[in-house]
């Protein structure tokens, strides 16, 4: 954006260059430049042999831009699980979470894809596909509820760990046993009337 107008450019190769006074160029060679208003049709066209555009000094970071990237995800992971400073224990713990439970929860997924991939040939494969999209719409919305709540000091760290992956890898164990002894996903007792 320019003086109220949105610009383009395209060009056939560039080159960086920084002066004697340390100004930061990029020098863009053979091109277009395309220059419009916006939300109107009109626009104008411009072609250079050679156009250069001033770097600032003091770029804005990627967080002040609204990229979700800032300091905290940029930590490394040792970082994370040795600070201890209370004012940003919270959402350092968060991100550990959200790093341990990515690779948590494909692991456990990956083991439910197992039992739930089986299909009788004379029953459709409906129910299984269902079955698995709902169980990952839960579990990556149970994830990042407890992110959320650990962030906000909600919920300890070790407890949102323990309670979500728990519970879905005692059930990817479960599907996998009953589906290992042949028997169905759910025991008949899951649907008998009282």
């Amino acid at each position: 954006m320019e003086d109220g107008k949105l610009g383009v450019m395209i060009y056939n190769y560039g080159v960086r260059d920084i002066n004697e006074k340390g100004d930061d160029y990029i020098i863009m060679q053979e091109g277009k430049r395309y220059e419009g208003e916006y939300e109107t049709q009109e626009f104008s066209t411009t072609h250079f042999k050679e156009y250069g555009i001033l770097l600032e000094k003091n770029t804005p970071t990627m967080s002040s831009v609204g990229a979700r990237v800032g300091k905290i995800e940029a930590k490394t992971t040792l970082e994370l699980i040795t600070t201890q400073e209370d004012s940003t224990k919270n959402s350092y713990q968060a991100e550990l979470f959200w790093r341990l439970s990515l690779p948590l929860s494909s692991l456990f997924l990956v083991i439910m894809a197992i039992p739930l991939s089986f299909n009788n040939p004379r029953a459709g494969r409906s129910a299984n596909i269902i079955i698995a999209v709902l169980i990952f719409v839960i579990y990556n919305n149970i994830i990042g509820i407890s992110n959320s709540f650990i962030a906000i000091g909600k919920i300890n760290f070790w407890l949102g760990i323990f309670l979500v992956h728990f519970i879905f890898g005692t059930v990817s164990i479960y599907l996998t046993y009953r589906r290992s002894q042949n028997l169905p996903l759910l025991s008949n007792n899951f649907f008998k009337k009282t």
